[in-house]
């Protein structure tokens, strides 16, 4: 979807509104946070990406999981420049 929209003034910051179309096709809603970006003379708007606490990360792991054998990674010579 490609449309023109006018920078406009909104207390001491320009500003553009958003017709709801362009919302709908961003899957965008009010309030909800984004990341702003200028790139190569672009603005980029996306959906913010959540941060999740630890207690949410740990909350997903299974405790009775299996632990991986990790010996293979443990011996296994550097490919660049990793310090060990």
């Amino acid at each position: 979807m490609e449309m023109q929209l006018t920078v406009k003034k909104w207390g001491n910051s320009p500003a553009v509104r958003l017709p709801a179309a362009v919302m709908k096709e961003a899957n965008l809603t009010l309030d909800q946070l984004v990341e702003v970006h200028a790139e190569n003379g672009r603005i980029i708007i996306e959906p913010a990406r959540k941060a999740y606490s630890l207690e949410e990360l740990l909350a997903q792991c299974d405790p009775k999981a299996a632990m991986p054998d990790l010996s293979d990674w443990h011996d296994m010579k550097p490919q660049g420049k990793e310090v060990w």
